[in-house]
């Protein structure tokens, strides 16, 4: 993990060396009026609590964590600690986040520099292109710090998947996450097919020219040579016709999908794609959920460092 910086704070990578310093600010009664758990008992257990955390991934290998304790500096130097800021990572380009300070700081803005410091760092290095955090409809303090981040409230339909309680509302935000075309001569991709069943969609995002980029986290794609694997650094884009329906926030694997370029349908598209006249795709999601977006054009981009890998580890 990193430590992040900024003129104001800094943010250390969680050990459980810090416990000792951040148990006074845990054992804070107010943190807890919205949390499903209390103050830790003791500092053996917040210690032993900071070492799992500070493992950095879920036992089944599916989740990665990232914690991170705030100190504010005081004249270039850090000071005793405020809270922690967290990330869980549940997918390619998909992370939840969360915060903890204590109350004697809350009012002061540490919670959303050291949020955006995160969520900075989060885009650029993890290439995290959706966000989500969720709250209590009660807790009027967290959910003012999400909209300050620029999180928005999700739809029920986006909201679904994630299988929250009737006490949680869910708050997302979508991410832009660069991807550049790959040089054109001589085209790298030549030969290449990226096939849509399977690959891993990280988010869908408007371009500031109108055009829309659904980022995929891993790209399924058959080499020239017809091996089968997983690309990273891959996004379809595609244009809208004008006055059409933004397409939802959506994320997950691809289970099946297809586009209709010139009245027939197709799986896979054949690599160089770029502003191809398009009529429509549709991609199956796995909550049974169907992306159905009218088409002007659509193309593939390829960032420079692309990188292809017979397994999802490329």
């Amino acid at each position: 993990m990193h430590l992040l910086m900024s003129d104001a704070l800094r943010l250390e990578p969680l050990t459980p060396e810090h416990a000792e310093s951040m148990l006074p600010v845990l054992a804070d009664p107010a943190l807890y009026e919205h949390l499903d758990y209390g103050p830790p008992p003791s500092l053996e257990h917040l210690r032993e609590s900071f070492a799992r955390m500070a493992r950095g991934r879920s036992a089944d290998g599916s989740e990665q964590w990232f914690n991170w304790v705030v100190r504010p500096l005081q004249a270039g130097q850090p000071g005793e600690p405020v809270g922690y800021v967290q990330a869980t990572v549940i997918a390619p380009g998909v992370s939840w986040v969360a915060w903890v300070f204590g109350s004697r700081h809350w009012g002061r803005g540490l919670a959303r520099q050291a949020a955006a410091l995160m969520i900075e760092h989060l885009q650029s290095v993890h290439r995290i292109g959706l966000l989500l955090a969720s709250a209590e409809p009660g807790n009027q303090r967290s959910i003012g710090l999400m909209q300050r981040l620029g999180m928005r409230p999700a739809t029920p339909e986006e909201a679904a998947p994630l299988g929250l309680s009737p006490r949680e509302v869910l708050y997302l935000k979508v991410l832009p996450v660069p991807v550049e075309d790959a040089p054109a001569t001589p085209d790298p991709a030549t030969g290449w097919r990226l096939q849509l069943a399977d690959s891993e969609l990280a988010a869908v995002q408007a371009q500031p020219d109108g055009r829309w980029l659904l980022t995929l986290s891993a790209a399924a794609m058959v080499s020239p040579e017809g091996v089968a694997g997983y690309a990273r650094g891959v996004a379809l884009q595609w244009v809208l016709p004008p006055d059409a329906a933004p397409p939802p926030a959506l994320f997950g694997r691809i289970r099946d999908g297809r586009v209709r370029l010139r009245g027939s349908w197709h799986g896979e598209l054949r690599l160089p794609c770029r502003d191809q006249p398009a009529e429509r795709i549709e991609l199956q999601l796995p909550h049974g959920e169907v992306l159905e977006v009218d088409l002007q054009a659509i193309s593939v981009q390829l960032a420079p460092d692309w990188r292809f890998s017979e397994s999802l580890a490329c």
